[in-house]
């Protein structure tokens, strides 16, 4: 099978039921994946920043693996932008945005948008790759929900 530098995304929405200034507080935590990313075990945020551009947080995956994402987009009540950092990664690319949209008075859809660069894989491997992200953005929303909603 032909191996190849592929790449795609992934994006997945949830409603909630607040305000899109109360969805804002909860979702720019960003220390706090460990209570709504299913598979985290820990985050921890690594900068002398805690929020914003420049911020960086160190997240252990329960089956031990640690990867570093750093903050590069920031719009204060509105989305922000990662991207992983680092060495010895599974893929070649991996930036994301986190993302508020108010729908009404306590209603607000927040979205989360990946995308994922892969390494020399063959097409089966990248749909592997693809499927596994968007099973992980469709179970760990429910749980931001919950979290949100709080």
């Amino acid at each position: 099978m032909a191996r190849q530098f592929l790449n795609g995304t992934v994006t997945r929405s949830v409603v909630v039921h607040v305000s899109p200034q109360k969805a804002w507080r909860r979702l720019n935590e960003i220390g706090n994946l460990a209570r709504w990313i299913v598979g985290i075990k820990k985050c921890v945020i690594t900068s002398k920043k805690r929020k914003g551009v420049g911020a960086t947080r160190l997240i252990t995956f329960q089956d031990g693996s640690v990867i570093e994402e750093q903050i590069v987009t920031w719009n204060s009540g509105k989305s922000f932008s990662y991207l992983v950092i680092g060495k010895n990664l599974p893929f070649r690319a991996y930036f994301a945005t986190l993302s508020i949209r108010p729908l009404g008075k306590n209603l607000t859809k927040v979205t989360w948008s990946g995308y994922i660069g892969t390494n020399n894989v063959t097409k089966s491997k990248f749909n592997k790759t693809i499927s596994k992200y968007d099973l992980l953005y469709k179970s760990s929303l429910p749980r931001l929900k919950l979290l949100i909603e709080k």
